[in-house]
Order: C-alpha cells, then structure tokens, then sequence
C-alpha cells in the first residue's frame, strides 16, 4: 500500500543497513554525543529517517535528516530550525514530539520519538491488502482530531500519508512526520518561491503527489489540503487503490486538476453507500465542497456505517447473573431538577482538560464472550402493587451534608441534597437486575449485533480525573480506560453507554431500565434505609474513593437484604426518569468509583445527564416486568 514516497518510522519499517540513493551514511556514528545511528528506517517528502539510541536517557528515538538536495537551498536551514521549533510547541497526545534539534558535521538533525507498532501501511498488509470500516473508525477519528488541532493552530501538515500514520504498542494512532508542514500565514517570500519551484518542476514535488490535493500545483494552502490527503488514505485503507493511477508527480497532479477520481463503489463494491459518499465528498476537486473539518469528515464516515448496521437482534436474551423481584412500577415520579450537579454540566467544565488516548481495540464484530450461568432469585415475586417512599425528609438531608463534611469539609454543597424532596409513588412487581450488567454481557449483545455505541460512534467519551470530567479519546466500553481493554475486565461493569446504549441492551433482553422510583425502593426497600446495608455509612462496603471499578458484585456485605448488588458505588446507573424542567437529561442513582462525598453512596442521592453522554463511570442495570 505505501507508495515509495511516504516515510516509514514505525517498527514495520524496513530497517536495512543500505543507506539508499543519496543517503548521508550515517548508520553508526554518534551525533551530537549522544544519539546513536543504528539504522535506516526510509525516507518521506522531506527527510531521511533513521533509528538511533538516545545514550543519555537509554531509549530508542528517530533522527530525521533532510535531504541532502534540500540543504543545498541557502535558506532552507533557517526555516527548517524555525519550524521544528515552532512544531515543538504543538503539543497534542496523537503528534509524535521533537525531543531535540542539532547538527552533526553542518547537517541538521530533529530527534522525535520512536513508536513500535508500525504504520498503517503495515497495519493494511497485515489485514490482507485492505481494511473493513468498522477498522478504519477505529484510527481515523484520532487523525482527524489532530490535523484540526494543527490547523485551529495555523499549520498544515501538507504530507499526509499511510507511512505518516504511526501506531504505539498499544495500538494507538499517532501523526508523524511534519517535515513539510507549512504556517498558512507564511510570509516569507523566498520560502513560497521555493515552495512554488518545488510543486512544480518535472520530478520536484515536496511531498507524496499520490495524497496530494490538485490545489497543491497552485499552492492552495487551507485545512481542506489535509482533508483532502486524508480521504485519499482512507479509500486507499478500505479498497487498496488509490483514486488516480500512479505515475510522476507532475502527471499525477495534472490528472488530479484535469480528471475525476475514480469512484470509491468502483473498487471496493460492498461498502455502505453513506461511506462512499463521506470519502468521495473529502475527495472533491473544489476544496469549498468538501467537509469543513476532518473531525466532520469522520463524523459522516461514521453516520454512514452506522447506517448500515443491521437491526438489533431480537434473538434469545443474554443470561444474567441472577434477578431479585421487588414491588415496582412504571410510573414516574414528578419531574424534580437537580441543582447544580448535573454531570452533563460539569463535562462542559472541563472540555479542556487534556485528552485521554486509547485505541478501540477489537471492532464492533468481535467475537461473542461466553456469559456467566443464571443465578438464583433472591426473593419471590409480591401479589399487589404498593405505595412508597422515596427521597428524603429535611433530617436526613441535613445528615447527608454533615457526613459530606466529615469527609470533604467545607467542599459540601448544601444543595446538592436539597433535591431529594420526599414524595410518594405506587409501583406494581418487577424483577430487578442482582448486579449491574457486565462488559462479558455486554460483549455478547454488541457482538451479536454488530451494536456500535455511542461513545463509538462519536469517538470519544469522558473519564473522572482529579473530582472532573476529562473527556478522553477512543474511551469505549471496549476501551475503558487508556491502558486496559474489556477483555481485561470481563467481569466489571460495562461503562461508557449512553442511556441510549443502556435501553437497547435492556430492550434485547425483553427488559428496560428502571425509573428512578423503581430503582430507590430496590435500593432502600420498605425500610427505607439510608445505604443498601442500613442506615450507618461504613467506608467498607462499597467500591468508592478509587481509581477504577471492581468486579460485578464484589462487595457482598454491602448488599441489600434482598440480595441487589452495588446499589451504592462502582458506577453511577441509568434510569429511564426524566428530570423536570424540560431539558431531556434523566436522573442517575448510585454514586461511583471516583466519588469522594460518602453522601453521593445514599440511595436517595440522584445526579443527571443527557441520555447521549457517556463516562467511565456510568454504567447501568435492567428490571423486567412482571
């Protein structure tokens, strides 16, 4: 797939000891005493790239030195020292950093880091010569969000290819090789005539002309110019071809001005007609028709696969670990809002804290996981529909900002708890989820549907970090934080689901999430204790004031009598009650791993969220009707 113009820095590159055609030889020498040449990794539009040992910190690195054509230019050395210092200040977790800049016998050097788990030339090879959709959402989202992090920042990348897309060893896509990228406010005037000569003498272009949008003859210098490049990556992943025939720079780039590409349904006829018209888009002649961004590019990448999913199975439900069967209704409560904890609000708080990154691992058909064998009812189903209930007197409020203060001091919002007015609801039987449902559960119904969540789908979701919300790249129930995968946690509770993710699962399993009503009384029963386990708070019976969740039922001395698991801590759960005021967010119950009020473990506690958002913290379990 990678044309003999892109550049391989990746640990699938070829690592060979033959220098190349105009090489500069410097496998084995030592620059700047520290930095080992240990061997030649390829070349890209602009440098050579090579794989030394940084001595000093004991860890392997690239060198990247332009090419020796180049240097012939006398003001070539001033701006390549001024980009890659004004390169280093882009600091993005999927931009490969410069570590260091020098020069070894008057040739410049720019030092970055080393990742090992090859490009996507190599990630395409190995799958067979193309990608399935379902492979490509996994890194492209990640891509696009950087290049619109380089252009919101005045740069362009302008060399966008397969063996610039660099993966970690876990997986994660990385953008590499900003060599040739160019400030659009530029105004050096040598630097455009020679950028200009560049493009368009016979054999000279800068760059890989295979990516290359037609504007660039012209020096056509906007964010659509990488857009462009990326979408000829993508139908490349997807199809093996590329959309014009290979050839010279220069005929590539009349072609490019002069004739259609060839369509995307022409070499790859099976793919989703909304994914050939996401690509075909990005690849418009007229940079105005294109997408305005590469993030919206995705996003109608994504909507297109989305689209041909196939319909939910409605086949034999996913056994669950056990029910409990409490008196339950579908009624819902009156509609009360929450002052000033929704969890909705505090993720536009902190939209700016810095990503978190982790590849989607496994695709949306990966295989089915075995569920666990059906548990035990813990109690019998009740005749007659009852009154109870729910929420709390004034007392029991004042104790919930008191046992706050114990633990945070004067942190503790009063109205945080002054929501939780007491009223009365009549719920008729249900059978309630023992525990919460699992990533093994989950797994089954997402693989045998080919179900793409939300988080998926949008590609990115949130995470606690620090008492906020961070929202964090690739985050999916697949991916439940940046360095484990579900696999990993097989018997935790799944996490990033929206509601919406939450009902369909509920649904295929001839259930539904409960409300909020439904979801307390299971919680608190007749009794109305304050926790699952009574009415004194004990630090030792939930899973609360940590860094991750646990297992689905870990804490059996903190469940309620009837036998419900987690009802305080792990994750906050969905439920299907609205909050009032008309803005379409709906209550949650439970408190989470990360939450350090004891307050927020209370069964009266409630905090919301619209039903698209998704946390590692949130997780859900289903009721069934009787």
């Amino acid at each position: 797939m990678a044309s003999e113009e892109t550049e391989a820095t990746g640990a699938g590159a070829s690592s060979g000891e033959d220098e190349g055609s105009g090489a500069l030889g410097l496998t084995g020498k030592l620059l700047a005493d520290r930095y080992r040449v240990q061997s030649r990794l390829g070349a890209g539009g602009m440098a050579t790239v090579y794989r030394a040992r940084d001595e000093s910190l004991d860890r392997q690195v690239v060198i990247k030195v332009p090419h020796a054509a180049l240097l012939v230019d006398p003001g070539f050395r001033k701006r390549f020292a001024k980009e890659n210092l004004s390169l280093s200040r882009l600091e993005h977790p999927n931009i490969i950093p410069i570590y260091d800049v020098g020069e070894h016998d008057q040739i410049p050097f720019a030092v970055t880091r080393f990742l090992g788990g090859g490009d996507l030339s190599d990630r395409v090879r190995a799958a067979g010569g193309h990608l399935e959709p379902e492979q490509v959402i996994e890194w492209l989202p990640r891509i696009a969000e950087t290049l619109d992090f380089v252009h919101e920042r005045g740069w362009l990348h302008r060399d966008v290819s397969p063996g610039n897309i660099i993966f970690d060893d876990h997986g994660n896509a990385h953008l590499s090789d900003f060599g040739i990228a160019t400030a659009v406010s530029a105004d050096d005037p040598d630097a455009t005539a020679q950028e200009y000569n560049n493009l368009t003498k016979p054999g000279g272009f800068v760059g890989a002309a295979t990516y290359a949008p037609p504007e660039s003859i012209e020096r056509g210098l906007n964010a659509a110019y990488d857009q462009y490049s990326l979408a000829v990556v993508v139908y490349e992943a997807l199809c093996g071809e590329v959309p014009f025939e290979r050839g010279s720079s220069e005929a590539m780039l009349v072609a490019k001005n002069t004739q259609p590409p060839t369509p995307l349904g022409d070499n790859a006829p099976g793919l989703p007609p909304g994914v050939v018209a996401a690509v075909m888009r990005a690849l418009s002649k007229d940079p105005a028709k294109r997408f305005p961004s590469s993030t919206a590019f995705t996003e109608a990448f994504r909507q297109g696969l989305a689209e041909a999913a196939p319909a939910q199975p409605t086949a034999a439900p996913v056994t669950d670990p056990g029910t409990v069967v409490v008196d339950s209704s579908i009624h819902e409560l009156p509609r009360r809002k929450l002052p000033g904890a929704a969890i909705a609000a505090g993720m536009a708080a902190v939209a700016g804290v810095a990503a978190l990154v982790w590849w989607l691992g496994q695709g949306a058909g990966s295989d089915p996981v075995t569920p666990p064998v059906q548990d035990s009812l813990a109690s019998a189903p009740r005749a007659a529909s009852v009154e109870v209930r729910i929420g709390s007197t004034e007392a029991e409020r004042r104790a919930a900002l008191e046992l706050c203060r114990e633990a945070l001091g004067s942190a503790c919002n009063e109205a945080d708890y002054a929501d939780e007015l007491l009223r009365s609801e009549t719920i008729g039987p249900i059978e309630i989820d023992r525990s919460e449902v699992s990533n093994r559960q989950f797994a089954a119904f997402a693989s045998a549907g080919r179900y793409l969540t939300s988080a998926e789908r949008q590609g990115f979701s949130y995470a606690p970090v620090g008492g906020l919300l961070a929202k964090g790249t690739d985050l999916s129930w697949r991916a439940p934080t940046p360095d484990v995968g579900y696999r990993d946690r097989l018997d935790h509770p799944v996490v990033h689901v929206s509601q919406q993710d939450a009902a369909a699962y509920c649904e295929s399993q001839g259930k539904r999430l409960p409300t909020e009503a439904e979801w307390e009384y299971g919680a608190r029963g007749e009794a109305r204790s304050i926790f699952p386990w009574g009415d004194d708070f004990s630090e030792d019976l939930a899973v609360w004031n940590t860094q991750q969740t646990r297992e689905v039922g870990s804490m059996p001395r903190g469940a309620t009598p009837s036998g419900l698991q987690d009802m305080a801590g792990n994750v906050w759960e969905w439920t299907s009650t609205q909050t009032p005021g008309g803005s379409g967010e709906v209550f949650l119950k439970g408190g989470g791993f990360a939450d350090q009020d004891p307050a927020r473990l209370r069964g009266a506690m409630h905090m919301s969220a619209a039903p698209s958002d998704t946390s590692a913290d949130i997780g859900f379990r289903c009721v069934r009707d009787l």
